[in-house]
Protein backbone atom coordinates (compact mmCIF):
# COMPACT_ATOMS: atom_id res chain seq x y z
CA UNK A 1 0.00 0.00 0.00
CA UNK A 2 1.35 3.11 -0.89
CA UNK A 3 0.92 6.90 0.52
CA UNK A 4 2.31 10.28 -0.74
CA UNK A 5 5.88 11.03 -0.14
CA UNK A 6 5.42 14.92 0.99
CA UNK A 7 2.96 13.90 3.50
CA UNK A 8 5.03 11.00 5.15
CA UNK A 9 8.32 12.98 5.10
CA UNK A 10 6.31 15.76 6.80
CA UNK A 11 4.96 13.59 9.20
CA UNK A 12 8.99 12.28 10.06
CA UNK A 13 10.06 16.06 9.99
CA UNK A 14 6.96 16.89 12.40
CA UNK A 15 8.20 13.88 14.87
CA UNK A 16 12.07 15.21 14.88
CA UNK A 17 11.13 18.89 15.09
CA UNK A 18 8.98 18.32 18.45
CA UNK A 19 11.21 15.27 19.53
CA UNK A 20 14.29 17.03 19.79
CA UNK A 21 12.80 20.57 21.08
CA UNK A 22 12.18 19.84 24.62
CA UNK A 23 15.66 17.78 24.96
CA UNK A 24 17.57 20.99 23.43
CA UNK A 25 15.33 23.38 25.43
CA UNK A 26 16.00 21.17 28.85
CA UNK A 27 19.73 21.36 28.16
CA UNK A 28 19.45 25.32 27.62
CA UNK A 29 18.15 25.80 31.14
CA UNK A 30 20.61 22.75 32.31
CA UNK A 31 23.17 25.18 30.85
CA UNK A 32 22.58 28.28 32.07
CA UNK A 33 21.36 26.21 35.97
CA UNK A 34 24.90 24.69 36.02
CA UNK A 35 23.78 21.67 35.87
CA UNK A 36 26.73 20.36 34.05
CA UNK A 37 29.33 21.94 36.12
CA UNK A 38 31.79 19.39 38.22
CA UNK A 39 33.89 19.66 41.17
CA UNK A 40 37.46 18.27 40.73
CA UNK A 41 40.78 18.49 42.18
CA UNK A 42 40.97 22.00 41.20
CA UNK A 43 37.35 23.51 41.73
CA UNK A 44 34.55 24.27 39.91
CA UNK A 45 34.87 22.88 36.14
CA UNK A 46 31.57 23.64 33.67
CA UNK A 47 30.86 20.50 31.18
CA UNK A 48 28.03 22.11 29.68
CA UNK A 49 30.52 21.95 26.00
CA UNK A 50 30.66 18.23 26.71
CA UNK A 51 26.60 17.62 27.43
CA UNK A 52 26.21 19.79 24.06
CA UNK A 53 28.71 17.45 22.33
CA UNK A 54 26.70 14.10 23.25
CA UNK A 55 22.92 16.06 22.12
CA UNK A 56 24.52 17.93 18.74
CA UNK A 57 25.61 14.64 17.34
CA UNK A 58 23.24 12.69 18.42
CA UNK A 59 20.43 14.74 16.29
CA UNK A 60 21.55 17.57 14.37
CA UNK A 61 23.10 15.57 11.29
CA UNK A 62 19.71 14.00 10.66
CA UNK A 63 17.16 17.26 11.52
CA UNK A 64 19.74 18.79 8.60
CA UNK A 65 19.17 15.91 6.43
CA UNK A 66 15.40 15.85 6.50
CA UNK A 67 15.03 19.35 6.67
CA UNK A 68 17.44 20.20 3.39
CA UNK A 69 15.30 17.43 2.01
CA UNK A 70 11.70 19.28 3.01
CA UNK A 71 12.60 22.76 1.68
CA UNK A 72 14.09 21.17 -1.20
CA UNK A 73 10.77 18.84 -1.92
CA UNK A 74 8.60 21.77 -1.21
CA UNK A 75 10.26 23.83 -4.30
CA UNK A 76 9.58 20.52 -7.06
CA UNK A 77 5.95 20.48 -8.22
CA UNK A 78 6.18 16.98 -9.69
CA UNK A 79 7.11 15.87 -5.79
CA UNK A 80 3.76 16.30 -4.38
CA UNK A 81 2.88 13.16 -6.88
CA UNK A 82 5.57 10.87 -5.42
CA UNK A 83 4.60 8.04 -3.03
CA UNK A 84 6.00 5.54 -0.61
CA UNK A 85 5.69 1.82 0.45
CA UNK A 86 3.83 2.23 3.75
CA UNK A 87 5.09 0.10 5.39
CA UNK A 88 8.83 1.67 4.56
CA UNK A 89 6.95 5.00 6.42
CA UNK A 90 6.11 2.66 9.39
CA UNK A 91 10.04 1.20 9.65
CA UNK A 92 11.13 4.99 9.56
CA UNK A 93 8.67 5.99 11.75
CA UNK A 94 9.07 3.82 14.80
CA UNK A 95 12.59 3.60 14.72
CA UNK A 96 12.51 7.61 14.65
CA UNK A 97 10.69 7.98 17.85
CA UNK A 98 11.97 4.80 19.35
CA UNK A 99 15.90 6.60 19.01
CA UNK A 100 13.85 10.21 20.50
CA UNK A 101 12.70 8.18 22.81
CA UNK A 102 16.05 6.93 23.91
CA UNK A 103 17.73 10.70 23.95
CA UNK A 104 14.34 11.98 26.42
CA UNK A 105 15.42 8.73 28.39
CA UNK A 106 19.03 9.58 28.82
CA UNK A 107 17.84 13.26 29.96
CA UNK A 108 14.96 12.60 32.36
CA UNK A 109 16.56 9.11 33.79
CA UNK A 110 19.42 10.79 35.48
CA UNK A 111 17.22 11.85 38.70
CA UNK A 112 16.43 8.40 39.30
CA UNK A 113 19.25 6.62 39.38
CA UNK A 114 22.12 9.36 40.98
CA UNK A 115 24.12 8.98 38.56
CA UNK A 116 25.44 12.76 37.34
CA UNK A 117 24.10 14.00 33.98
CA UNK A 118 27.37 13.72 31.97
CA UNK A 119 27.77 10.28 33.67
CA UNK A 120 24.55 9.06 32.19
CA UNK A 121 25.18 10.72 28.79
CA UNK A 122 28.92 8.96 28.60
CA UNK A 123 27.14 5.56 29.13
CA UNK A 124 24.28 6.16 26.57
CA UNK A 125 27.00 7.19 23.89
CA UNK A 126 27.88 3.34 23.88
CA UNK A 127 25.03 1.96 22.50
CA UNK A 128 23.57 5.58 21.15
CA UNK A 129 26.43 4.87 17.78
CA UNK A 130 24.57 1.58 16.39
CA UNK A 131 21.03 2.63 17.15
CA UNK A 132 21.83 6.06 15.51
CA UNK A 133 23.64 4.36 12.68
CA UNK A 134 20.43 2.44 11.78
CA UNK A 135 18.04 5.17 12.43
CA UNK A 136 20.57 7.24 10.25
CA UNK A 137 20.12 4.87 7.42
CA UNK A 138 16.45 4.32 7.15
CA UNK A 139 15.70 8.00 7.35
CA UNK A 140 18.63 8.77 4.76
CA UNK A 141 16.90 5.94 2.16
CA UNK A 142 13.71 7.37 3.03
CA UNK A 143 14.45 11.10 2.20
CA UNK A 144 17.00 11.13 0.09
CA UNK A 145 16.23 7.92 -2.50
CA UNK A 146 14.79 8.61 -5.83
CA UNK A 147 12.90 6.83 -8.67
CA UNK A 148 15.29 6.88 -11.53
CA UNK A 149 14.79 9.83 -13.65
CA UNK A 150 15.69 9.87 -17.69
CA UNK A 151 18.44 11.71 -18.19
CA UNK A 152 18.12 15.22 -19.97
CA UNK A 153 17.44 14.47 -23.65
CA UNK A 154 17.25 10.81 -22.67
CA UNK A 155 14.38 8.97 -25.08
CA UNK A 156 11.01 8.74 -22.70
CA UNK A 157 10.50 5.14 -21.50
CA UNK A 158 8.87 2.65 -23.18
CA UNK A 159 4.73 2.40 -22.86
Amino acid sequence: MKMPLRTSQRNIAAVWYLGTFIPFMVLVIQTFRGAYQETTATGMVDRASEAWGWFAPAVMPTLMLITSVVVAEATQPESSKKEVDRFTYRVTLSLSIAYLLLIWAALFYRAESGISPLGIMRKTGLFFAPIQGLVGSVIGVFFVARQPHASPGAAPPPQ
